[in-house]
């Protein structure tokens, strides 16, 4: 997508992710869900769902950075639009929990991307499912102990 106004590819999920964030208003759903599904899809057509090449011009806390913002803000406009998430997290390369890259991201960050995988089991039950399988059917199988 081109608006025109923002060359760099970066700078361009930078303001559309912004612009998510102060869409919503009273008949701001749709738009807030279409400005996510924008600022997710500038981010993956830009390869930003990768790891990043070593002497590329982002680096990989950046891009971690970036895609835990993008998976956080995917899940909180789920939550409040009634809408199905975007990002899957098996849909990007993201380091391992003992990976030595997350020492570099800020703390704040790793918590609200844990808090936000935990969002995303909860609106699992409200995924699209297969015709055949009911909702009982999907508790019983993913019930816990």
């Amino acid at each position: 997508m081109d608006i025109g106004l923002v060359d760099n590819r970066l700078e361009l999920v930078q303001v559309l992710a912004l612009m998510t964030f102060h869409s919503y208003g009273p008949h701001g759903d749709g738009e807030i869900a279409r400005l996510c599904g924008q600022t997710v899809h500038s981010a993956y057509s830009s390869g930003q769902h990768y790891p990043s090449q070593s002497g590329g011009r982002l680096s990989e806390v950046r891009r971690v950075e970036l895609i835990y913002s993008l998976f956080a803000l995917d899940k909180i406009i789920a939550m409040i639009t009634g809408r199905p998430p975007i990002i899957g997290e098996g849909e990007a390369c993201l380091p391992a929990q003992d990976d030595t890259i997350l020492k570099e991201v800020p703390p704040g960050l790793r918590l609200l991307f844990r808090l936000s995988q935990m969002l995303d089991q909860v609106l699992d039950p409200y995924r699209p499912r297969a015709l055949n399988e009911t909702f009982e059917e999907w508790v019983w199988d993913h019930r816990s102990g």
